[in-house]
């Protein structure tokens, strides 16, 4: 019994075998899955290699308009700090009083000066900017916002209920 048992494994086998060798796939047919997970696998290499050299190549152009606008602002500070010294210059007390005298001006005396009153409606108010603070400043997220759509639902339904029985007689 153990023989016949054996030979019907061994029948197996061979039938497994031969059903296998049937079925294998022929040699180009695997050269063609191979070259095509070759050009897979390369073409996702590829796109990985294009990804980084594009935000690469974005994050250099970012840093060389940072550095231009750098040098521009410094070259701005440079110009308004030589516009500020030009007009300290020209603004300077001795340099007004000679302009004044050019133009014909005399220094005022003390004691040929007029002095003219001025109503109080006349004097220049302050500016306000701002409005005046209030006691109890603004929320600032509205009470409506702060209701959940089913405290709303149950609200309208209420609000519905009251008005049908102010309606009816």
């Amino acid at each position: 019994m153990n023989d016949q048992t054996f030979g019907m494994t061994g029948q197996k086998l061979t039938m497994d075998r031969t059903l296998f060798q049937a079925y294998r796939e022929s040699p180009w047919r695997i050269q063609v899955k191979r070259i095509g997970l070759g050009l897979a696998i390369f073409a996702l290499i590829a796109l990985v290699a294009g990804i980084y050299l594009s935000i690469s190549a974005q994050a250099t152009e970012v840093g060389y308009q940072i550095t231009y606008l750098e040098a521009t602002r410094e070259a701005q500070t440079l110009e308004i700090a030589s516009l500020r010294s030009e007009l300290a210059s020209l603004t300077s007390a001795s340099v007004m009083a000679q302009r004044a005298r050019d133009l014909g001006f005399q220094p005022a005396d003390m004691s040929q000066a007029l002095y003219v009153p001025v109503e109080s409606s006349m004097v220049r108010r302050e500016a306000q900017l701002a409005p005046p603070p209030t006691s109890k400043p603004e929320p600032l997220i509205k009470p409506a916002y702060k209701q959940s759509l089913w405290d709303w639902i149950l609200e309208e339904i209420l609000q519905l209920r009251i008005n049908v029985r102010e309606a009816q007689p």
